[in-house]
């Protein structure tokens, strides 16, 4: 693989971690902040959702 593919994938999985980052600050937020009117259930779909975004960003951090 040429660097610029590599730089391209580097810069992908950077893009990955921060929007993880995010996902997992707002299903925090709802996790603390909406107790008891359904915001633990939202907080779940996200945090799953942030799973999954960081399953791919292994996968692709691990392409040779």
């Amino acid at each position: 693989m040429d660097q610029a593919t590599k730089n391209k994938l580097a810069n992908i999985a950077q893009e990955l971690k921060s929007i993880i980052n995010e996902l997992d600050d707002i299903s925090e937020g709802l996790g603390k902040d909406f107790i008891g009117i359904g915001g633990e259930r939202y907080a779940a779909v996200i945090s799953n959702l942030a799973g999954e975004y960081r399953y791919v960003k292994e996968k692709i951090e691990n392409i040779d």
